[in-house]
């Protein structure tokens, strides 16, 4: 059935859900980017801590000159 601009009520209605949906899809994806960037500063620190551990590991077992 048709308003009388000559619309579909339904989609209208099914317009609106799917601006919704994007809406919710964006936020989840900032919120997804932003823990990604999280993840990927953590995984830096462990890399380097991990990379000073071995270089502190292999000067240890160096013999003494």
């Amino acid at each position: 059935m048709l308003d009388f601009l000559g619309h579909d009520p339904a989609l209208f209605e099914a317009k609106k859900q799917a601006e919704d949906q994007v809406q919710k899809l964006q936020a989840e994806l900032t919120q997804l980017k932003d823990k990604n960037e999280e993840l990927t500063k953590a995984k830096d620190s462990a890399e380097k801590k991990l990379a000073h551990s071995i270089t502190l590991n292999v000067k240890s077992h160096e013999p003494w000159q």
